[in-house]
């Protein structure tokens, strides 16, 4: 959730777009568009992010 947090914020409160954000964070472009596009209610509704078709990034290093 953490990841989603993180996208959400740097596209809707930052401006950032897709690229910068996935080059940012490591994520594929296709990700963060998911994760934009996806509706903030289904994950407060109990919905997993895996349920949404968001897959949680793993922090390395």
């Amino acid at each position: 959730m953490e990841t989603i947090r993180k996208v959400r914020q740097a596209h809707f409160r930052d401006g950032k777009g897709i690229r910068e954000i996935a080059r940012d964070l490591n994520l594929a472009r296709n990700t963060v568009k998911r994760i934009i596009r996806t509706s903030f209610c289904a994950l407060a509704a109990g919905q997993s992010a895996a349920a949404v078709g968001v897959k949680e990034a793993t922090e390395e290093g």
